[in-house]
């Protein structure tokens, strides 16, 4: 319940924040009586060039987020461009997240991105998709397209899957392609 209460106080105060910057910066003429559909909709969004998010949990980062630029709608929501999130796990270790664009959801804290999205973990895996969701609620990254991901000697890929934020775990939903370009290496496991 409190994280609720945070986060609407959160959306309010960003929202109010960025709607008086927007007023300070309109010029003081009057409007004319007819307006279009296109000034309308650009009442409706206020330009942020360099936004920062940061989320805690008590003294620990769960994430930070930045972009370029970013297009703040007076429903709460976000539109980035070029945006870079990094995830950080229980254990300290970073996954950056980057793709083309992103759209924000303080409410439901979501993050979601599009286009060339890439994620990486463990220092040396990459994983690249066209979708790829956070879902802040239940601390989980979601894909729920076609990805690849890419090792040290094993590649594979698929049609969905699930990461944890804090362990890094990953489930793979649908139909899995692995690759193992060194296979010796697990001789000797049972």
């Amino acid at each position: 319940m409190l994280t609720w209460i945070k986060w609407a106080c959160m959306s309010l105060m960003v929202g109010s924040v960025l709607t008086a910057v927007f007023m300070l910066w309109q010029p003081a003429s009057q409007e004319p009586a007819e307006v279009s559909a296109d000034a309308d909709q650009a009442k409706s969004q206020i330009q942020v060039d360099k936004p920062l998010l940061v989320e805690h949990e008590g003294e620990s980062v769960v994430w930070r987020l930045e972009a370029d630029k970013a297009e703040q709608n007076l429903d709460g929501s976000m539109r980035l461009i070029a945006p870079k999130l990094e995830l950080f796990t229980d254990s300290g270790r970073v996954m950056p997240v980057s793709g083309r664009e992103a759209t924000v959801d303080l409410l439901a804290r979501s993050i979601e991105f599009v286009g060339d999205v890439k994620l990486r973990f463990e220092t040396d895996w990459l994983l690249t998709c066209e979708t790829l969701k956070y879902d802040g609620g239940k601390d989980e990254m979601v894909i729920p397209q076609r990805f690849a991901a890419e090792g040290p000697a094993l590649a594979f890929r698929g049609g969905s899957l699930r990461i944890d934020r804090k362990s890094q775990r990953i489930w793979v939903n649908n139909g899995v392609w692995i690759e193992d370009q060194d296979p010796g290496r697990w001789e000797g496991l049972h």
